[in-house]
C-alpha cells in the first residue's frame, strides 16, 4: 500500500519535443504535437520511484487503485500505471465514504481498471486540451505583446482567463 498526491507526472514542456521550440515563434503556431509525453515533476520524483519500485517487485502481482473517484482521480494514478509500463493486472475501487461498512462495500465491487477507461480519456483529453490551449495562446498572445513593448509574459488559460474576466467585468 502506498500513496500517490496530485499530478505526479506532467505533461512536458515544448522543448522536450523538439529543441527549436525553446524559441518562441508565430511561424511553429499551433505546435504540431501528436503523442503527449509525461514526466516526473521535481518535487514528486522520491515518490514516484517508490510506487514504481512497487508496482515492479515481485512481490506484488496486481495493482488497484483507490484514487479519488472522479475524473481526475482516475487520470492521477493512470499517468502513473502508463509511466510504469507494468503488464500487471489493475484493478479500481471508488471509494466516496470512509466509513468502515462503505469501504469495505466498495472493495467487494472492485472492478478492472479498464471498466473505467472513459473516466480515464476524460481526463486526459481535458488535461492536453488545456496544455494546448495554454501553451499555443501563451505564446501567440505574448509574442504580440512583445510587439508592442510589452516585456511580460501573458498567461492564457481555459480555466483562468474567463474567471479573470469575470473578475474584471
Amino acid at each position: 500500500v502506498t500513496w500517490a498526491f496530485g499530478h505526479i507526472l506532467e505533461l512536458t514542456k515544448p522543448e522536450e519535443y523538439d529543441e527549436k521550440y525553446k524559441l518562441w515563434k508565430l511561424e511553429d503556431l499551433p505546435l504540431p504535437i501528436k503523442e503527449f509525453k509525461y514526466l516526473p515533476k521535481k518535487e514528486s520524483k522520491k515518490q514516484l520511484k517508490i510506487i514504481c519500485d512497487l508496482i515492479h517487485s515481485d512481490k506484488i502481482t496486481s495493482i488497484v487503485n483507490c484514487g479519488d473517484a472522479d475524473d481526475e482521480g482516475q487520470i492521477l494514478d493512470d499517468e502513473i500505471i502508463q509511466y510504469s509500463k507494468t503488464s500487471k493486472p489493475v484493478f479500481r475501487v471508488l471509494i466516496n465514504d470512509l466509513t468502515p461498512k462503505a469501504v469495505k462495500e466498495e472493495i467487494a465491487k472492485i472492478k478492472p481498471n479498464a471498466d473505467f477507461k472513459g473516466m480515464s480519456e476524460r481526463g486526459f483529453a481535458r488535461s492536453q486540451a488545456d496544455w494546448i490551449v495554454g501553451i499555443n495562446l501563451t505564446r501567440a498572445y505574448t509574442i504580440m505583446a512583445r510587439k508592442n513593448g510589452y516585456e511580460g509574459i501573458l498567461s492564457v488559460g481555459r480555466v483562468q482567463t474567463p474567471i479573470l474576466a469575470l473578475i474584471v467585468n
